[in-house]
């Protein structure tokens, strides 16, 4: 049996049972587009990532940071005032920000066992997905290496990951490179779809 056999057994097998996969970010054929730090050099908290992934776009946040919940409560606050109940999308940011937290209570138990009491920092990564056939979300408990400006994922812990509305999904990896790269929404798209190498809307 060929290892990328065995790998997509055990891998559908975690999934069927309702596990976590533990996954590496060696990834040969990912690739960091771009990046900034967020929200400023001098206070950074998180790093925003445009990556491309094979045939996947993505739209990464990598939060490191060691006032978690409140990075997490401006997310959600953000969210809220994008996805009200009227709009087509609540429902889908409604369960993004429920498992938003419920991840960051993972992450938090975690750190408490964290085997190094210096480390002050605590890290979720967020990723919105965009490929031909689906979108996705998924929420990563990783393990981080570089510094700001060129952080990568060494290993991560997959705590959540789910398919969404292409819309919903869509709209969100626009406004995040909006509101993250400070660029108009129009510039925004243009980039996205030519990293992407097609529309997006």
């Amino acid at each position: 049996m060929t290892r990328m056999l065995l790998l997509i057994i055990l891998v559908s097998t975690w999934a069927a049972a309702g596990w976590t996969a533990p996954l590496s970010a060696a990834d040969p054929a990912e690739q960091v587009v771009r990046r900034v730090v967020v929200p400023a050099v001098d206070q950074p908290q998180a790093e925003v990532q445009i990556v491309r992934r094979g045939p996947e776009l993505l739209v990464r946040t990598v939060i490191f940071s060691p006032i978690l919940r409140r990075v997490v409560a401006a997310i959600d606050e953000k969210e809220a005032k994008r996805w009200p109940e009227e709009s087509a999308g609540f429902v889908e940011s409604q369960r993004y920000r429920e498992q938003l937290y419920a991840a960051t209570e993972t992450v938090r138990q975690r750190f408490a066992e964290r085997p190094d009491p210096a480390q002050s920092r605590q890290a979720l990564v967020i990723e919105f997905i965009r490929s031909k056939t689906e979108r996705r979300i998924s929420l990563l408990l990783p393990q981080l290496a570089g510094e700001f400006g060129s952080l990568h994922i060494r290993t991560a812990e997959v705590l959540q990951n789910w398919r969404s509305r292409g819309d919903y999904v869509d709209e969100n990896m626009l406004e995040i490179v909006h509101d993250s790269f400070h660029m108009d929404r129009s510039a925004a798209s243009v980039l996205l779809a030519a990293i992407a190498g097609g529309e997006m809307r």
